[in-house]
């Protein structure tokens, strides 16, 4: 394996991130996992492989790698990145998934006392949305205003208190 090249590995999840000076390489490293993986009695599943690319817009791609299916974006431990690098994506799946945690909560509270919504508000659907956010805050842009929206809305259907921190300050308690 090239040492300019990088494997990642967390659980049964392998990536493996080549530079754009070894593009053309990346069949060959391909190859040496799945060579290492046979070494060690494991097979590399290429059904459950893709590939995403990442390059300037005057750039060209590299060439595809037969059975390795190509991207534009990947859930890498629970955060979606795309390949323009933006977290769109990421921002829109987490607030549809907290929009359905909701609707959760409002049965909650038709059970039983209003003042646990709070407790499970903070702990699940604010807990959700601020996870691994130092990894992806700074690929938002744009859409920062949208999860402010989103706490604003929870603020109003009394899920949250007033004076929660701006989802920005729990961004940098998260950082620290």
């Amino acid at each position: 394996m090239d040492p300019a090249n990088r494997i990642a590995k967390y659980a049964d999840d392998t990536y493996l991130i080549t530079g754009a000076s070894k593009r053309d390489a990346s069949a060959m490293e391909l190859d040496h996992v799945a060579n290492w993986a046979a070494q060690n009695n494991l097979r590399l599943n290429t059904n459950k492989s893709s590939k995403m690319v990442i390059l300037r817009k005057w750039k060209t791609a590299p060439p595809s790698i037969p059975g390795i299916k190509r991207v534009s974006n990947m859930v890498i431990l629970g955060v979606t990145i795309c390949n323009d690098l933006h977290a769109i994506d990421h921002i829109d799946r987490l607030i549809s998934t907290c929009m359905r945690s909701l609707y959760a909560l409002r049965v909650l509270c038709t059970q039983g006392p209003h003042d646990q919504a709070l407790h499970v508000t903070e702990a699940t659907t604010m807990a959700r949305l601020v996870y691994a956010s130092p990894a992806w805050w700074g690929l938002t842009s744009a859409k920062q205003g949208k999860l402010d929206r989103f706490q604003s809305k929870v603020v109003l259907m009394a899920y949250l208190l007033k004076t929660s921190k701006a989802f920005a300050e729990k961004v940098e308690e998260a950082e620290e």
